[in-house]
């Protein structure tokens, strides 16, 4: 007998972790979560109120968070199971909202009676799993023909809804036709419990403590931006505003002007003192001064 795996046991890298992530199935951002909360028989925000629950999450390792968060990766409930749920959502979407059957109360459509195959089309990468009772470690690759079975905590009708994107090319397995039952019509503004107000989802993972359930997520707080060059900005030094006047204001230093130096034509000794000392011209010999006369 085959022993079924874990969602936390497989991982893109060989080692594998004890402090384990939560994966939801539905993110509180699936654009027609509150169809999922109508078709499911809960009430109106039940679902999202509670996104943490046991029926939606599931545990996995960090490094497979991101082939199932990005949509490469997907547990495929039985398709005996499917069916079931393909009849019963059927019921749900076309019976007034109080006669809605609730999920969890659907005989043989619960977490336990539920195998699962993993979908892996879209990812080529090696994969190990892990045995949950001995610990060992086997690699997988691509097809992946000995990848074992799974077993979830999460509910299977959850599981067949967000698994919808493995079957956009066969329109004939019953996960397609659950998800066309989805808009089989429009549900109400506000809707309550199909069957019993008191029978909602199962009480979030222990493990991961009361707060992660209802706690609304933290606000993130807008950092201001860096400024993109730090060096220009300059502390100016404390003063005292009061007592200074405008003709203390510090001002900028005069810059100073340098005139573009010019090559001066050098001068013979005699031909520089001519051109410094304009008593230099004049004649100075006795026979010089005769011919200036002249």
């Amino acid at each position: 007998m085959q022993t079924l795996h874990r969602s936390q046991d497989i991982s893109t890298c060989p080692i594998f972790y004890s402090d384990t992530v939560l994966h939801t199935l539905l993110p509180r951002e699936y654009s027609t979560l509150y169809r999922v909360e109508y078709m499911l028989g809960l009430g109106s925000k039940n679902l999202r109120e509670n996104i943490y629950c046991t029926d939606n999450a599931i545990e996995v390792q960090p490094r497979m968070l991101s082939c199932l968060g990005h949509g490469a990766a997907w547990f495929i409930p039985q398709e005996h199971i499917c069916e079931k749920i393909l009849q019963v959502a059927r019921h749900n979407m076309s019976c007034p909202a109080n006669e809605r059957f609730l999920f969890c109360e659907v005989p043989d459509s619960n977490s336990n009676s539920c195998v699962y195959t993993l979908d892996l089309s879209k990812i080529r990468k090696t994969l190990y799993t892990r045995h949950p009772v001995t610990g060992h470690v086997t690699a997988h690759i691509a097809p992946y023909p000995n990848m074992p079975s799974f077993s979830l905590s999460a509910s299977p009708w959850i599981a067949a809804i967000a698994a919808q994107n493995a079957f956009l090319r066969d329109l004939s397995h019953p996960i397609s036709r659950i998800n066309d039952t989805l808009y089989d019509t429009y549900p109400p503004d506000h809707f309550g419990v199909g069957v019993s107000p008191s029978t909602v989802l199962e009480v979030p993972l222990p493990a991961y403590g009361p707060s992660i359930e209802l706690s609304p997520p933290p606000v993130c707080e807008i950092l201001p931006s860096k400024p993109k060059d730090s060096k220009r900005l300059r502390r100016c030094p404390p003063s005292d505003e009061s007592s200074r006047s405008s003709d203390d204001e510090p001002r900028p230093p005069k810059r100073i002007c340098r005139t573009k130096k010019t090559r001066e034509p050098r001068l013979d000794p005699r031909s520089a003192a001519k051109a410094i000392c304009p008593t230099s011209h004049a004649p100075r010999t006795r026979a010089e001064r005769r011919r200036a006369g002249h």
